[in-house]
C-alpha cells in the first residue's frame, strides 16, 4: 500500500474510536453533500461519532437516500432547493444504482439534465462530482467487467461539475460489507477523508 494511503487509513482507524456526540446543525447547511448510500451512511456516520461536520467549520447538510438513482435526485432534493438558503457547494455521489439497468448514453443524458438543473438552481455554487467507486458486486449484472467499464466511462464523461473526487477505494480493499456493495465502517471513515479534504479545498 503507497504510504499516502496507509497514512490516510491510520487516520481513519483513528477517527473510528471518537466518540463526543454532538447534534445535527439546527441552521440552514452551507454544503450539501447527496446522493445514494454512500452519503447516507457517511450521514449515520457522522452523526454516530459526532462529526457532523468533519472538523470543518462548514455546516454540512448530509442528504443521502438509500437506492437513490439519477432519475430520483431531482424528487430527492427539491424540497431543500425551495425552502433551504442556497448551499456553497453541492457534493453529488451517484449513479452506482443506474450502471447496470442504464446505457451510458441513456446515463450520460440523464446526468447532464439534473446537473443542469442543480446549476440552474444554484449558480453560485460549486458543483464537486464524487466518482463513482468499485464494488465487489453489481446486483442484478451478468458482466462484472462490462459494468467497470461504463463506471469508469462515466466517471470521466460527467458533464463537467466544477470539481471531482476520485476515492482510492477498490473492489479488493477490506472495505466491504459481506454483501460486497456497501462500505463497512473502515471503509466509511476512509471515504469521509476524502471529503473532509475537498470541504477544506474550498472552504
Amino acid at each position: 500500500m503507497p504510504k499516502a494511503r496507509r497514512k490516510r487509513k491510520h487516520q481513519v482507524e483513528e477517527d473510528l474510536v471518537e466518540g463526543n456526540l454532538e447534534d445535527v446543525p439546527e441552521k440552514p447547511a452551507d454544503i450539501w453533500i447527496v446522493g445514494d448510500s454512500l452519503p447516507y451512511w457517511g450521514g449515520v456516520r457522522v452523526r454516530d461519532t459526532g462529526k457532523v461536520n468533519l472538523r470543518t467549520s462548514c455546516e454540512l447538510g448530509w442528504y443521502g437516500v438509500r437506492g437513490l438513482g439519477w432519475h430520483g435526485l431531482r424528487r430527492a432534493i427539491e424540497t431543500k432547493v425551495l425552502f433551504q438558503s442556497p448551499p456553497r457547494a453541492v457534493f453529488i455521489h451517484l449513479g452506482g444504482n443506474d450502471l447496470v439497468s442504464e446505457s451510458i448514453f441513456r446515463l450520460k443524458n440523464i446526468i447532464n439534465k439534473e446537473l443542469c438543473y442543480i446549476r440552474t438552481a444554484f449558480p453560485a455554487a460549486t458543483i464537486v462530482w464524487i466518482d463513482i467507486i468499485q464494488r465487489r458486486k453489481w446486483l442484478g449484472a451478468s458482466d462484472a467487467k462490462a459494468i467497470e467499464h461504463k463506471r469508469t466511462r462515466i466517471n470521466t464523461a460527467s458533464g463537467g461539475p466544477s470539481d471531482a473526487i476520485t476515492c482510492d477505494i477498490k473492489a479488493g480493499d477490506h472495505f466491504f460489507r459481506n454483501d460486497g456493495v456497501h462500505l463497512n465502517d473502515v471503509g466509511i471513515e476512509f471515504y469521509l477523508d476524502y471529503l473532509r479534504d475537498a470541504i477544506l479545498k474550498i472552504s
